[in-house]
């Protein structure tokens, strides 16, 4: 191990350039996936007819769609120590030997100028935005209602409230609903088409 402490922080705490980078940028994706997440899970819990809640019934009715965050940009400040690695392959004569310099960043920060006793100002500061956008084109989904059982004037009430359209496939749409597709639960598109199935007459 290295008698120098500053020396002996950049052999444990160096990484890769590229890699710190790439570190920053897959950390924004999984807080944007996070927030879609959420996002979507909103919406499908405000179209889930089974739930009967009236706050999400009335919603429904004025249109309201929860808000998609996105993170439009995100600015780093980092205080890091930069070292260079030249790493070297031969041939058969020197001529031809190849090299590589690597770059390697080590974060520093208060902590380890005071574990390492190094001498240095430092700060890490991270910035970034989040900003509402409206709801991306196909990304207005609902969970279809259950149909089965129901009258044509009751579906078309609820496919109404769901935004939702509707096709009679078999049967007699004076009687009840015997079959619907896609079957209920299943993530659609708003104004997608739901074919009914009545009983025969």
């Amino acid at each position: 191990m290295s008698s120098n402490p500053k020396e002996f922080m950049n052999d444990t705490m160096a990484a890769p350039l590229g890699n710190l980078i790439a570190s920053i940028g897959e950390g924004v994706a999984d807080a944007q996936a996070a927030l879609d997440a959420g996002s979507l899970a909103q919406t499908l819990a405000l179209y889930d007819e089974e739930d009967g809640d009236l706050m999400n019934k009335r919603l429904r009715e004025i249109g309201y769609q929860p808000t998609f965050y996105t993170i439009p940009e995100t600015k780093v400040k980092a205080k890091i120590s930069l070292s260079m690695s030249q790493s070297g392959s031969s041939t058969s004569t020197p001529s031809n030997r190849l090299s590589r310099v690597k770059m390697y960043a080590t974060p520093i920060n208060a902590s380890n100028s005071n574990k390492y006793n190094i001498n240095v100002n430092s700060s890490v500061e991270l910035e970034f935005m989040i900003k509402p956008i409206p709801a991306p084109e196909g990304a207005e989904l609902r969970a279809t209602p259950n149909l089965v059982g129901k009258t044509l004037a009751e579906a078309q009430e609820i496919l109404t409230e769901f935004s939702l359209n509707y096709e009679i496939l078999a049967g007699d749409d004076t009687k009840k609903i015997t079959f619907q597709t896609p079957e209920a639960k299943t993530t659609v598109r708003a104004l997608d088409v739901i074919s009914l199935t009545f009983e025969d007459a």
